[in-house]
C-alpha cells in the first residue's frame, strides 16, 4: 500500500532501462563460468526510457514518454548513440526531477535499474552525475507496494495483468522504434497504470486510475505514428468513462 505520498502527487518520472551482455567485461573476467553472461554485473545499458507527468488539481497530464537507445531501428545501420549518452539522459532526466521536488517511480528499482546505471556510471567514470548518484532523490518502487509475506516478487507484467492492465510489446509493420526501445517503453507505461492503480487503491477513490489511464491514452493518441506499439494503452481495457463523464 502506498501511504505517506502527497496528494496531488505533483510531477513524477517513471523510469525504466533495457540491458544486454557486456561483450568486454565477459572477456576481462580470468575465469568463466557457464551462466555468467547473464549476471547483472556483466550487463550494460542499451536503452532508457522515461515517461515523464504531472498530477495537480486533481487532474493527470501525461507530458513525455522520451528513449534513448544505442541499438537503431536498422539493426544494419550502426547507431551513433553510446551507453554513456543514455546514462548522461537520464543523469539529466533525475537531476532536473529532483530540482522540481519530484518523484522517480520505478518497478523494481531498487535492486535493478538503479544499481545498473550507477555501476555503468562507474564504468565510464562518471563520478559526477547529479542526478543518478543523488541521495536524496525522492524514489518510489512500485515493486514493494503489494508484496505478499513469502512472496517472490512478481514480474511486471505479472502484477500488471493482475490489475488488468495489457502487458504485450508488438511491434507494428513500419515500427518506428527498435524492439528494445518498445520494450522499455511498454513497461514505464504498465509501470504507470499500476502507479496510478496503486494510488486509487490508498486513496479510496478511482479518481487517480482513470484519470491517469485517459491522460497516458491521450498521449500516445496525439503522438500518432510514433505511438503505434503504444496502442494497446490507448483506451481502458474496461471501456468505463472517467469522473468527468468523458470515454478514456
Amino acid at each position: 500500500m502506498l501511504t505517506g505520498l502527497p496528494t496531488p502527487l505533483g510531477r513524477i518520472c517513471v523510469l525504466d532501462i533495457e540491458t544486454s551482455i557486456d561483450t568486454e567485461a565477459i572477456k576481462l573476467l580470468a575465469e568463466r563460468r557457464r551462466g555468467s553472461e547473464n549476471a547483472s554485473a556483466l550487463r550494460q545499458v542499451v536503452s532508457a526510457s522515461i515517461l515523464s507527468a504531472m498530477e495537480d488539481d486533481g487532474n493527470w497530464e501525461v507530458t513525455a514518454i522520451d528513449t534513448m537507445s544505442t541499438i537503431s531501428i536498422d539493426h544494419e545501420q550502426p547507431s551513433s548513440t553510446q551507453e554513456e549518452d543514455v546514462l548522461a539522459f537520464v543523469d539529466q532526466q533525475l537531476a532536473d526531477l529532483e530540482a522540481a521536488g519530484g518523484v522517480l517511480v520505478t518497478y523494481n528499482g531498487v535492486a535493478h535499474d538503479l544499481p545498473i546505471l550507477c555501476r555503468r556510471a562507474a564504468r565510464h567514470r562518471l563520478f559526477e552525475a547529479q542526478g543518478l548518484l543523488s541521495p536524496t532523490l525522492k524514489h518510489l518502487d512500485l515493486l514493494h507496494a503489494r508484496l505478499m509475506p513469502n512472496e517472490s516478487w512478481p514480474k511486471l507484467k505479472e502484477l500488471a495483468a493482475s490489475f488488468g492492465i495489457p502487458v504485450a510489446a508488438r511491434l507494428p509493420r513500419n515500427a518506428q522504434v527498435s524492439a528494445q526501445q518498445a520494450k522499455a517503453e511498454v513497461d514505464v507505461c504498465a509501470t504507470f497504470l499500476v502507479l496510478v492503480c496503486e494510488l486509487s487503491l490508498a486513496r479510496q477513490k478511482p479518481d487517480a486510475f482513470y484519470l491517469g489511464w485517459r491522460a497516458l491514452g491521450r498521449y500516445i493518441r496525439e503522438a500518432g505514428k510514433r505511438g503505434e506499439h503504444l496502442q494497446q494503452f490507448a483506451r481502458h481495457m474496461l471501456g468505463r468513462p472517467g469522473p468527468g463523464g468523458g470515454p478514456l
